[in-house]
C-alpha cells in the first residue's frame, strides 16, 4: 500500500514504478526541496487540467463509483489523444 500521497503522485503525474523500487515505508528526500516542489508543480500543469481535476475527485471521494462516467469525460477531453501519445512515447 503505497498511501494517498504517492499514489496521487503516480496517478497525477503518469509515473510509472516498479512494485519492488518503493519499498514499503520509505521516503525519499530532494537536495533542495523548493525545485523539486517547483519540477513536480510545472509536470502537474502540463497534464490535461480536464484529467487532473478527474483524478483529484476520483481521489478523494472514492473511484468505483464514478469511474467509467470519469473516465468517459477525460477521453472526450481535447488534450487527451496528445497525452497519451506523448505517454505511449509517440
Amino acid at each position: 500500500w503505497l498511501g494517498p500521497g504517492p499514489t496521487a503522485q503516480l496517478a497525477l503525474l503518469g509515473d510509472t514504478l516498479p512494485v519492488r523500487a518503493l519499498p514499503s515505508g520509505s521516503v525519499v528526500l530532494a537536495d533542495a526541496p523548493g525545485e523539486a516542489a517547483d519540477a513536480l508543480a510545472r509536470r502537474l500543469a502540463d497534464k490535461p487540467a480536464h484529467a487532473v481535476r478527474a483524478i483529484v475527485a476520483s481521489l478523494r471521494e472514492g473511484h468505483a463509483e464514478h469511474d467509467v462516467e470519469r473516465f468517459a469525460q477525460t477521453v472526450a477531453d481535447p488534450g487527451f489523444a496528445a497525452a497519451m501519445a506523448r505517454f505511449l512515447g509517440g
